[in-house]
């Protein structure tokens, strides 16, 4: 299995890199300060979208070695599980233990750096036309 934390090529083999997002920025044909904005609020939004959900699974508390006692899944699990687990409660749980793997990850990148881009852009889009 592959691990999130311990692999040292994961942004490389998952993640494009900031020179793409750039380049693909550049074809938008927006104003230069525009353009470098988008350009930062996607590689901001790529690296917070590829980190946010297993960071959000440890700090909840699907560690790798299980629900980690006492946290909110520990929590979660005894208020409307008890012993037995089913559905997203397994899957994350086995997302925790084992990762959320290249693909799972590779789309909360393009979301981020999609989310990441629109915010910057839109709220540059608002500045430049409330300036105006």
């Amino acid at each position: 299995m592959e691990y999130f934390w311990s692999a040292s090529s994961y942004a490389a083999a998952y993640l494009p890199s900031a020179a793409t997002i750039v380049s693909t920025v550049a074809e938008l044909n927006v104003p230069g300060g525009q353009a470098t904005l988008i350009a930062a609020g996607a590689v901001g939004g790529t690296i917070v979208g590829a980190v946010a959900i297993p960071a959000t699974l440890s700090v909840i508390g699907f560690g790798a070695g299980g629900i980690v006692a006492g946290s909110v899944a520990a929590a979660a699990q005894s208020a409307i599980y008890g012993a037995t687990t089913c559905g997203i409660f397994s899957a994350l749980t086995s997302a925790g233990a084992a990762g959320i793997g290249g693909l799972a990850t590779a789309a909360a990148a393009a979301g981020g750096a999609a989310v990441g881009a629109a915010a910057v852009g839109g709220g540059a889009a608002v500045i430049n036309q409330i300036s105006s």
